[in-house]
């Protein structure tokens, strides 16, 4: 398996993604369980990571809100959410 990353058996770089885990003080009741961003001129910004890699200069992103299904995700009268940014590849020779 190493000789055949080392070997460049043809392992092409794709999306990676920045992700964010917050736990807020408040809640933020205008979020439902899942919640999707999409950018203004979200074409560009997709072509900004699948065909240029890199991070879009204005990025869709995706909010989950885990405690609107699942009470233990956070303490009363606040929130626990995931943030998802995707993005270019950011690993080595992306």
């Amino acid at each position: 398996w190493r000789r055949w990353i080392q070997g460049g058996g043809g392992w092409k770089s794709t999306s990676s993604a920045i992700m964010f885990y917050w736990a807020t003080d408040k809640e933020y009741p205008e979020l439902e369980t899942h919640n999707m961003f999409l950018a203004g001129r979200f074409k560009q910004s997709f072509d900004e990571i699948f065909k240029d890699n890199e991070l879009p200069k204005e990025p869709s992103f995706y909010i989950c809100a885990a405690s609107r299904t699942d009470p233990s995700a956070a303490p009363p009268g606040q929130d626990s959410l995931m943030v998802l940014v995707p993005c270019g590849c950011i690993g080595a020779g992306g």
